[in-house]
């Protein structure tokens, strides 16, 4: 139809074009939001594992009857205390002392349990009352990424509707992805205004423009 018809006639107008402007700083503090996606998997329970558990149930047995060969001993974990859980010490592998370290200093935390159930199932019912794909490894990616079982936000992400709830109380948000589009940055279509910024893992690729390049910008307004 004619409203998408373009060609690549241009005149000169002879007006400066206009400068670029950044956003007016405001007074929100800065904080990031940083998501890394394992794509690869993670077996959690031998990432966080029960330790002594006295209030109740022994999870810790019970962790070893289940995983067997592969559950985790005490010796092969750094002990962490927890409150209001079951168990009064959880274990981090051994092979992440940094992650044991965070949780010391305040500055990370664990949400364990987790996932995107969009109703309580058993094993005989999962298939038919479950919305999502829970034995899909690409399904529970795409699901991590939006955080959207019941299907209220579609073609949303979670970091994007985060965005947009940002934009609305005031702050100046952008967002990066590394090495390719996510689909968790993605906001509400027609509503959010935050860009999405696609990097290399090795960085900020350098922008070259030769000599007569830059003669030619010189001259376009």
């Amino acid at each position: 139809t004619s409203e998408f018809h373009s060609t690549d006639t241009t005149r000169q107008t002879n007006s400066i074009r206009e400068e670029y402007t950044f956003p007016e700083p405001t007074d929100k503090p800065y904080k990031a939001i940083i998501m890394i996606m394992f794509n690869g998997g993670c077996d959690s329970y031998n990432l966080l594992a029960p330790h002594t558990c006295t209030k109740g149930r022994d999870l810790y047995s019970q962790y070893v009857d289940l995983r067997e060969s592969i559950a985790l001993t005490r010796n092969q974990t750094n002990p962490i205390a927890a409150s209001d859980q079951i168990c009064e010490t959880f274990g981090i592998h051994k092979g992440l002392p940094v992650l044991k370290d965070l949780y010391d200093d305040g500055d990370m935390l664990f949400l364990a349990n987790t996932g995107v159930l969009s109703s309580p199932v058993t094993k005989n019912n999962y298939k038919a009352d479950t919305k999502v794909k829970l034995f899909s490894h690409n399904s529970m990616i795409e699901e991590a990424r939006r955080i959207d079982p019941l299907k209220r936000a579609r073609v949303t992400g979670v970091l994007g509707r985060m965005s947009d709830v940002l934009i609305g109380h005031g702050h100046n948000v952008n967002s990066f992805a590394i090495d390719g589009y996510s689909a968790a940055l993605a906001g509400v279509p027609g509503v959010s205004s935050v860009p999405m910024f696609v990097v290399s893992s090795k960085g900020v690729t350098p922008f070259y423009v030769s000599e007569l390049i830059r003669k030619t910008i010189s001259k376009l307004h």
